[in-house]
């Protein structure tokens, strides 16, 4: 596919959740499958071997049809700040055969908030406007799970 047959979808959301809470969501296979899919998905499982070159697979469920799968392998791992890894699917037919690139930014604002910056990059044109559509309900998934489940880290301070 060439340069002209892609694009880039990019993504800010502010959550009130620790960069550490908002970066485990988004890394440990057992709060993933609470909140991770497009309206009218679920996921059943995901696998996540968090280091570069580790490879993560995430089941989602339609509300009719066969399950369809997202993999990749990491590409950058960096706690709790950044995450970089392609991404495949299989099972949607009208998402499969094609590798693209999703990078997640986690950038602190203090103790209790973090911005997550999200970059989808080489997405076929044709594929644009449903991805724009489950990112925008899956990052409010997020938002709706860390309100009820994110721990904050406190600030640190000393006693003297």
């Amino acid at each position: 596919m060439s340069a002209t047959q892609t694009k880039t979808l990019r993504f800010n959301r502010h959550f009130k959740a620790s960069q550490e809470a908002v970066f485990r969501a988004w890394t440990d296979p057992e709060q993933l499958t609470k909140w991770w899919g497009a309206n009218g998905f679920t996921t059943p499982f995901a696998e996540i071997d968090l280091k570069v070159n580790g490879r993560y697979r995430i089941a989602m469920q339609p509300r009719v049809g066969p399950v369809q799968y997202l993999s990749g392998i990491y590409v950058e791992v960096k706690p709790p700040e950044r995450l970089v890894m392609t991404w495949s699917s299989q099972g949607s037919q009208r998402h499969d055969g094609y590798e693209s690139l999703l990078t997640v930014e986690f950038i602190a604002h203090g103790a209790a908030a973090t911005e997550v910056m999200l970059t989808h990059e080489r997405l076929p044109d044709s594929h644009v406007r449903d991805f724009d559509a489950g990112w925008i309900a899956t990052l409010e998934h997020l938002d709706q799970y860390l309100q009820v489940h994110a721990w904050h880290v406190p600030q640190s301070r000393s006693i003297r």
